[in-house]
């Protein structure tokens, strides 16, 4: 059985969510599309660094779709490193200073010793809601996992609805 202040809490944490998912704030936020480049290191034994090319989908609402394509080395053997990453944006509109978000999804690693992952983060970026920006990420998938890059967005914002 779940005690009062826990049950407080995730029934607080649901409304929050269920809040975050409605259609006027979906149709408030930016939707559009994002292409960047990344640089990835993961720290464990085998340990993987590299860069590459991510494409983000903003579908509207707080959601973001991450595809990432990296080439590197994973202990001094070639290697290519794939993510298929959701990240919920606290601040998808904001223009200007940071905004928050956290990360989760998969990724996989081919060469040497080929694996697949869960990864789980978090991830601060400069003005999530404008025209680009830069990023950095932290947190586990395949070891600590570390990234920055830059992502350039094609974002379009709808009228809120009557």
């Amino acid at each position: 059985m779940v005690g009062g202040s826990t049950a407080r809490w995730l029934g607080g944490l649901t409304l929050l969510l269920l809040g975050g998912f409605s259609a006027k704030a979906f149709a408030q936020l930016p939707t559009g599309h994002e292409i960047g480049v990344q640089a990835l290191a993961t720290f464990a034994a085998p340990s993987f660094a590299g860069g590459g090319l991510s494409y983000g989908v903003r579908p509207g609402g707080r959601p973001r779709l991450v595809g990432l394509v990296s080439a590197g080395a994973r202990d001094g053997s070639l290697a290519g490193r794939g993510e298929l990453v959701v990240q919920y944006l606290l601040a998808p509109d904001r223009r200007r200073g940071v905004g928050f978000y956290g990360v989760g999804g998969i990724g996989g690693v081919t060469g040497p010793g080929s694996s697949g992952y869960l990864v789980v983060g978090l991830g601060v970026e400069s003005a999530p809601g404008g025209r680009s920006g830069w990023m950095l990420e932290g947190g586990v998938g395949g070891g600590v996992r570390l990234s920055v890059g830059w992502r350039h967005r094609g974002l379009h914002r709808s009228a809120p609805p009557p």
